[in-house]
């Protein structure tokens, strides 16, 4: 197995021993953390990936468009799923929160694959040089 798919794997172990781990009395919220991490990061490195062919502003829909669904999208299965009942005032701060949550995850994903990138470039140069 390469070293880039055992890293990747190593990550997501983490990851998950890190949300799931932590709170264990609290387990649909840990669950919904987690999934929301992964899905954002996930959609940073893919933008990441689409930037080679795409200008500025069509990066700056992608990550728009895709903070918007996922804020959007994450506030629905908050109130579905992990606290439904709850005043629509909680739920306006829940979505502040997943929507800061989300920005963050989705900028981590695209400027660590791309700092990733480039490291791997550089340690290619040395190696070779």
């Amino acid at each position: 197995m390469r070293k880039e798919i055992k890293l990747h794997i190593l990550f997501c172990l983490g990851t998950l021993l890190i949300f799931i781990g932590q709170p264990l009395i609290d387990n649909p919220h840990s669950v919904f953390g987690y999934f929301l991490f992964l899905c954002s990061i996930y959609m940073g490195r893919w933008i990441y990936g689409q930037s080679y062919t795409a200008n500025w502003l069509d990066i700056f829909r992608m990550f728009f468009l895709s903070f918007f669904a996922w804020s959007i999208g994450g506030l629905a299965v908050f109130v579905s799923y992990v606290e439904p009942g709850l005043r629509w005032t909680h739920y306006l701060e829940s979505l502040i929160n997943i929507a800061c949550f989300t920005a963050l995850c989705l900028f981590a994903g695209f400027f660590c694959f791309k700092n990733q990138g480039k490291t791997a470039q550089a340690l290619g140069r040395k190696s070779r040089g």
